[in-house]
């Protein structure tokens, strides 16, 4: 109980938050003649709580009170620490504690009388050993009744320093400041759930957000339909031509190879009546004679038929009109 009632006395963190909820209260009953108040009692603590927003009904008074004392961490947590024994004091009924103090220290005394009523050697021993109790007992008292008058003067300057009423019991005092405690605690905590919740739902819509813009370029890097499969009803895009790449082949295979050509087969033949050209044997009917026209006809067809064959172009050195002729 001392401890407790004296950290509140000496608190400079609690006046600090008093001063911020008066100013929330003048604020919120400007106008009225509720505003402009220079003062509040602590029964106006237990009303923050209930007083709920607009939009959100869970969101209270005393959250935005715990909000707004998120710039001023140091006042807040020191708040919190002046009134941390409020708790166990309230649960102390301090006139019942004095009224046992006096009734103890009434019966020390007889004990006292009674000791002064044994007389004589025989009683020495029992003197001495009851004398040392009540001189202990005494002394134990007496730090009691000091602490008992350290608590008393400190409630009578609570009361005066939180508008309190002079006869009020110093219990009921520390049970509104252990209140405004548990109000002030749970109200963070929901505020930092709410804290985490927004963050939470932020994240998932800015993965969502890059999901979009992901399948949005993926839609715009697709392959265009040609026009050709536009006109004609085909929505199916074209598919990407493929070309084979050969590696260069020192010597080309023998099918691709060009017949060697000698000399004597590029030359003309003589008389003119018949040429190779590209491997091929050729006649030309016109350089005949006019007598061996369809000899030469039936000639080039079968030497054309030669060239033609697997075996490749017949080389001659030389074919006149003559030999045409005979065959």
């Amino acid at each position: 109980a001392v401890k407790s009632v004296s950290s509140i006395v000496k608190s400079t963190a609690l006046p600090s938050v008093f001063a911020l909820v008066m100013q929330i209260g003048n604020y919120l009953n400007y106008g009225s003649n509720r505003g402009a108040q220079k003062g509040f009692t602590l029964d106006t603590l237990q009303v923050l709580s209930r007083v709920e927003g607009f939009a959100d009904k869970s969101y209270t008074l005393v959250r935005f009170l715990m909000d707004t004392l998120e710039s001023e961490r140091k006042v807040r947590e020191q708040a919190l620490d002046d009134m941390k024994y409020c708790e166990d004091a309230a649960r102390i009924d301090f006139e019942d504690s004095v009224r046992r103090l006096n009734e103890l220290n009434k019966a020390v005394d007889k004990v006292n009388n009674v000791i002064a009523s044994f007389t004589g050697d025989e009683n020495e021993k029992f003197r001495t050993i009851m004398t040392a109790f009540v001189t202990d007992g005494k002394e134990r008292i007496a730090v009691v009744q000091k602490q008992v008058e350290e608590v008393q003067e400190s409630s009578r300057v609570c009361c005066e320093l939180y508008a309190e009423k002079a006869k009020t019991p110093i219990s009921e005092t520390m049970t509104k400041f252990s209140g405004f405690r548990k109000d002030m605690e749970e109200a963070r905590r929901l505020n930092l759930l709410a804290k985490a919740k927004k963050e939470k739902a932020e994240k998932r819509k800015q993965e969502q957000e890059k999901k979009a813009a992901a399948s949005a370029s993926k839609a715009k890097a697709k392959p265009k339909v040609s026009k050709s499969l536009e006109g004609s009803g085909d929505e199916s895009p074209t598919r990407e031509k493929r070309t084979m790449r050969i590696k260069n082949l020192e010597k080309a295979p023998l099918a691709m190879r060009k017949p060697v050509q000698s000399s004597a087969t590029k030359a003309a033949a003589v008389g003119g009546g018949a040429e190779i050209e590209g491997g091929r044997l050729s006649i030309r009917p016109s350089l005949l004679p006019s007598s061996s026209s369809s000899a030469a006809s039936s000639a080039g067809a079968h030497f054309t038929a030669l060239s033609r064959g697997s075996v490749g172009p017949t080389e001659r050195k030389s074919i006149c009109p003559a030999a045409v002729n005979s065959a």
